[in-house]
């Protein structure tokens, strides 16, 4: 016989139990009275299996650009932030499949103090993405990932051309490929449980398949017509964001 090992008595014959973690060996011999002779046999220490799943949900924020087939339209150096909820799924040997919603909005410095300099143009984008994608290492703290989805975005372009007599404020509506991918952490101390942090930087651009409605706010009868009185039929957008956040794993 072998130490700490069941076996068990059919038709005469004493068998050994087939191999058994050490947990279920020791919850058997605590269920019955050791013979004097035996020795102390303490608890097992119980390793948690990892985690299959998890939700993140992160702010995000960060800089970026839009383009559109009217030039003068576009814009660099636009700021904004917004949330994003991720659901990751362990897949195959290593990586998991994610899966993200997430709502953001995207300005120059004119937008978010609400007036827009004579000569100038300004932007105010409000954007909705439903993506998914694979996380190349489920378990570990670092991992790259992608993503690809789509969604919509809804730009408010704001015109003051009035040196020549024109100005207009309308939103528009496009429809939206996207592409991301970046470099993440997710940290999740034993301390904490099931809770942890979260960390990201992340590259992403969105490129217009259509383009929808359109809300005016007002406009001037211009002297001229400039370029800008053009309306868009393309966007075109990239930024580059940092994101921090909760996991919930299980």
């Amino acid at each position: 016989f072998v130490p700490r090992t069941l076996y068990v008595l059919e038709n005469g014959s004493i068998t050994r139990v087939p191999v058994q973690d050490e947990t279920t060996n020791w919850a058997f011999n605590r269920g019955r009275k050791p013979p004097k002779e035996s020795s102390p046999w303490t608890e097992p220490v119980q390793i948690q299996p990892p985690a299959k799943s998890r939700f993140i949900f992160s702010f995000i924020g960060g800089t970026g650009q839009v383009g559109y087939d009217v030039t003068p339209l576009g814009q660099e150096e636009l700021h904004g932030g917004g949330g994003r909820l991720q659901l990751h799924r362990r897949s195959g040997e290593t990586g998991s499949l994610v899966g993200a919603l997430t709502a953001r909005d995207l300005q120059d410095d004119s937008a978010r103090q609400g007036m827009t300099q004579t000569g100038k143009i300004s932007n105010d984008l409000s954007i909705f993405l439903l993506e998914a994608g694979y996380r190349l290492k489920h378990d570990a703290v670092f991992s790259t990932y992608f993503r690809g989805g789509g969604g919509v975005v809804y730009p408010k372009i704001t015109v003051n051309r009035l040196d020549i007599g024109f100005a207009s404020e309308n939103r528009y509506e496009f429809y939206v490929l996207s592409v991301s991918g970046g470099i993440d952490a997710i940290f999740c101390p034993s301390w904490l449980g099931s809770i942890g942090f979260y960390g990201g930087l992340e590259g992403q651009l969105l490129q217009s398949v259509a383009r929808g409605g359109k809300k005016s706010y007002g406009q001037y009868v211009p002297i001229a017509y400039p370029e800008e009185s053009r309306e868009p039929s393309s966007l075109t957008s990239f930024t580059i964001d940092l994101m921090l956040g909760f996991v919930y794993q299980f």
